[in-house]
Order: C-alpha cells, then structure tokens, then sequence
C-alpha cells in the first residue's frame, strides 16, 4: 500500500505540472447542471440531499456537484455523491476516495474492483465497465462503496489511467475536464445475505443512474469532431 501510494503521489505531481503546462486548456461546461438530476431514477427515490460544507467545497475545488441519497423500498439505500471539474488544468484535481475515506476514519477491509453491465445511448446493447470496490468499517459500521472516473466518453477504475488520460487530453485535445462518481451502501454486520443482497442494490443503483450520467456530462471527444 506504501508503494503503490508514493507511485501514484509521483504520477500526481507529473500529471498536475504536465497538465499546467499544456498551452489553451479550456474549462468545459457541463452539459446539464447537476442540480437538475432527476429526483426519481427507475424505482430508486430521493430521500435527501446534503450541500457540502463551503470550505469542503473549496478544498474539492468542483465545478458543479450533487450529493444525494436515494431510496427503494424500505429497504434499499444508496448515497451518490458526483463531482464535477470542468477544468483540471489550474490545480484542481479529482480527489479519489482511496485517500479520503480512509482520511476521514474509514479503515478498509477489502479493496477490489468488479465489472458492472450498463446501458447508456453510446452503448444501446450494452457494455461492461470496470469499477472500484471497497469494503470499509468504522466504530462497528460496514459500508461498501463503488467508486469510478468519467471524462470524455471513457469510464475508468484506474487512479493512474485516469491521470495518463487527462495529460494525453490535455495535449492532444486541451481538454482537462472529468467526473468522479462514487456510490455507498450501508452493510449489515456480521451478516453474508445481507452484505450479498445489498451489493446488489448498489450495483442496480449504479446501473440507473449510469445513462443518466452520460446525458448530464460532456460529450466524447469523437462526438465533438464529428
């Protein structure tokens, strides 16, 4: 975990001077706010929606966000928090739940990724995505986050693709612009159905809302050039 941590420390640092270097980057707008993210997502409904604290905000450095819990049943819940940077190019940069959830007192127990089966318009019969799995406890609470990286039509669980992709854009396109996208399901404890059931939930939830996401950001590059 040391290793791969100072690794990708490096490949932060190189990214972020490379990425400032990169001559007319502009900031790209998003193409629908995300406030107007629907209320109602197939059979999931919004229960709640946290604003984040102004200096939170101003550390995050997002251009525009939402940070929602939805509900199905009685049972089944999901908190979604997206941010969005329209611009990486002046130091505001995705922060990956990697380092915050642990920051904020979240020790993982179990750090994966697994493939999601979505629908979106780019993708009419499907595709599979890959996305980062944890499975992270606090003070005798379980929770299992599913987290992923969006930016100009491509979806990635890769901390270090992501920033090998926004310097090659950066140069190539003088696009810097990108989403984070992680969701979270509260576990039962000590209990395999349950952890099972609700990890189903979630990665329903997830497969909803992923066409949804595609509609709310940027556009490919190749649907720009076309």
């Amino acid at each position: 975990m040391i290793t791969r941590a100072t690794i990708l420390a490096v490949c932060l640092v190189a990214a972020s001077l490379t990425v400032q270097r990169a001559a007319g980057s502009e900031a790209m707008p998003i193409r629908a706010s995300l406030a107007t993210f629907p209320l109602t997502i197939d059979n999931w409904h919004l229960k709640s929606s946290a604003p984040i604290d102004d200096q939170i905000l101003a550390v995050l450095g997002v251009d525009d966000y939402i940070n929602r819990e939805y509900g199905r049943g009685d049972v089944d819940d999901a908190f979604m928090y997206v941010g969005y940077y329209a611009s990486q190019a002046k130091g505001d940069t995705i922060h990956s739940p990697a380092h915050c959830l642990p920051g904020s007192g979240w020790a993982p127990m179990h750090v994966g990724r697994r493939r999601l089966e979505v629908v979106d318009a780019a993708h009419p019969d499907g595709t599979s995505i890959e996305v980062n799995r944890y499975l992270l406890q606090r003070n005798g609470e379980r929770e299992l986050v599913l987290y992923w990286f969006m930016s100009h039509g491509r979806t990635v669980a890769s901390e270090y693709r992501v920033k090998i992709d926004l310097v090659l854009d950066a140069i190539r396109w003088h696009r810097t612009d990108g989403a984070l996208v992680r969701v979270i399901a509260p576990l039962p404890s000590n209990d395999a159905a349950g952890e099972a059931a609700a990890e189903a939930s979630l990665v329903s939830f997830a497969q909803a809302t992923y066409p949804v996401l595609s509609r709310h950001l940027p556009a490919p590059i190749a649907s720009m050039k076309e």
